[in-house]
């Protein structure tokens, strides 16, 4: 069999990476993921990458400069995922909160208007990593950006 990586499976798999292991590790990863790649027969990988014709999907992380910028100029919904015991202790000014632990997550998320801008964060940047792949992949939102960092990056700020 023939297995197939998308460029958006690929950047994905990049984004969890990057989300969820320290720089040193991610660059271990990063290596066994090739090594993986470059070790399996021509017959059985092939990877495929994006073409003109290829969709996008309009996922986009930004850091905390590029999200204060985005909130300064456009008219974006800020959209917090963590849980409430998290936003009890700090959140982003004017921002909407939906738990992503919570058991009707997807049809909460599948109620909004998916041509809004969204930026999306939680503590760190994981599950709102998880949660703007959702958006876009699962539910056609058409503007999404991740806070790289999450609450915490924002925080320092």
């Amino acid at each position: 069999p023939i297995t197939t990586l998308t460029y958006q499976e690929i950047m994905t798999f990049k984004h969890s990476i990057t989300s969820t292991l320290r720089p040193i590790n991610m660059i271990s990863g990063l290596i066994l993921v090739l090594n993986v790649i470059a070790c399996a027969p021509e017959s059985e990988t092939r990877v495929s990458i994006p073409s003109e014709t290829t969709q996008v999907l309009p996922l986009e992380d930004i850091t905390v400069e590029q999200a204060i910028q985005i909130m300064e100029s456009d008219s974006v919904i800020i959209l917090d995922v963590r849980t409430q015991d998290e936003v009890n202790h700090g959140f982003i000014e004017g921002a909407m909160h939906i738990d992503f632990y919570s058991d009707d997550f997807k049809e909460q998320i599948a109620a909004l208007d998916t041509s809004k801008t969204y930026v999306v964060y939680c503590r760190s940047g994981n599950r709102s990593g998880k949660a703007s792949t959702m958006m876009t992949q699962d539910l056609n939102f058409k503007h999404v950006k991740n806070l790289l960092g999450g609450y915490q990056a924002w925080s320092k700020q």
